[in-house]
């Protein structure tokens, strides 16, 4: 008796395609439910870069930036610039009602200070510590302390000048807090994790979601076509490996500036897009590794070649920008910037006298 054989073509592997588009699309599902599940419970605000960590502000409002770079990375020139520009303007207010602040103090500490001497310098302390109004509320109490007919014209307007410049250091310190506690990443970008070692977990979950959005995307089409092969699927599994750590060697490579693209596509908060570009285009992204690799180990290969003097000098030149913005802090460095100086203005001196014969 012949066995029956089965009513489908043992070469149609429709069957097979559908199974796996059904399995990619549910572990899509589950991918993005335990991606959101994530964000629930710990959410993207509480990762948001400390305003304080990119500029710099001391106890008169005066700001600094710490780094220039972090301000375009987290917030972004369009958003940081008009502020930046604020709070270097009010900067220099501050620093002028200080320098007015410091003449104010000298006339109050020389009609007060032999009869209230604690109190004069109580309030010199909170000015120096930036509290301007606890030393609004002392000046207040001086005044206050003083017997009728003792404090004179002259201490009515000493005392009301200290007064008037601590006012005006009061609201422009608290302009400038406003302004510090602004200088954020924009609300509209608050939806992923910004940082660092979360960051990277992003850019493996959104990486993972462009390989799986590829691979649903092009299985469809095979199975469409009825193209589909199923030896193919051991080329989805490793896709499905070897991508997140693609895409994390390739943003690690854009962070130290060995790969640029420029513009706003290298904010902080694209970092998520380019990982999910990254993930659907997994065997150009590999190519690009591979060029990366190649020039990295060159340049490897090349540093061996050099001679420890031609290292030194490398050494040298990459660090001497710094040293020429550190100011000097001692008095043999205020000597060898002194002595190079002067050699610099003999040498134009006399390239200007060559010049002139």
């Amino acid at each position: 008796m012949r066995k029956k054989t089965p009513n489908w073509n043992r070469y149609n592997f429709e069957g097979q395609g559908r199974t796996f588009l059904l399995a990619m699309g549910g572990l899509i599902l589950v991918a993005m439910a335990a991606y959101i599940l994530a964000h629930w419970w710990y959410p993207a605000r509480l990762t948001l870069k400390d305003p304080r960590r990119l500029v710099q502000m001391d106890e008169f409002g005066r700001t600094s930036v710490i780094s220039a770079e972090d301000i375009d990375w987290n917030v972004g020139k369009e958003k940081a610039l008009p502020l930046m520009t604020e709070m270097e303007q009010r900067s220099q207010r501050i620093h002028s009602e200080v320098s007015a602040l410091q003449e104010a103090l000298v006339g109050l500490r020389e009609r007060f200070d032999p009869v209230h001497r604690e109190g004069v310098f109580g309030i010199s302390d909170q000015i120096g510590n930036g509290h301007f109004t606890d030393a609004l509320r002392l000046l207040s109490g001086l005044r206050e302390d003083l017997a009728p007919g003792t404090i004179g014209a002259d201490g009515f307007r000493i005392i009301a000048n200290v007064e008037a410049v601590l006012t005006k250091l009061e609201g422009l310190k608290r302009e400038q807090r406003v302004a510090l506690d602004n200088l954020r990443t924009p609300d509209r970008y608050v939806v992923f994790w910004f940082r660092p070692n979360l960051l990277l977990i992003e850019v493996a979950a959104w990486s993972l979601f462009g390989v799986m959005t590829s691979l649903l995307f092009h299985s469809g089409e095979f199975q469409r076509k009825k193209e589909f092969a199923p030896a193919e699927r051991w080329v989805a599994y490793t896709k499905l490996l070897y991508t997140p750590l693609i895409t994390v060697v390739l943003v690690l490579a854009l962070w130290a500036g060995i790969i640029r693209i420029g513009g706003p596509e290298s904010r902080v908060w694209l970092t998520p897009l380019l990982s999910f570009l990254v993930g659907f285009n997994a065997r150009k992204a590999a190519d690009l590794v591979d060029a990366i690799s190649q020039w990295v180990l060159n340049r490897a290969r090349d540093s061996l070649r050099r001679t420890d003097e031609e290292r030194e000098a490398a050494r040298e030149e990459q660090i001497a920008p710094i040293l020429k913005a550190m100011p000097a802090q001692f008095l043999s460095d205020f000597r060898t910037e002194a002595k190079q100086q002067a050699k610099d203005e003999l040498m134009r001196e006399i390239l200007g006298r060559e010049l002139k014969l």
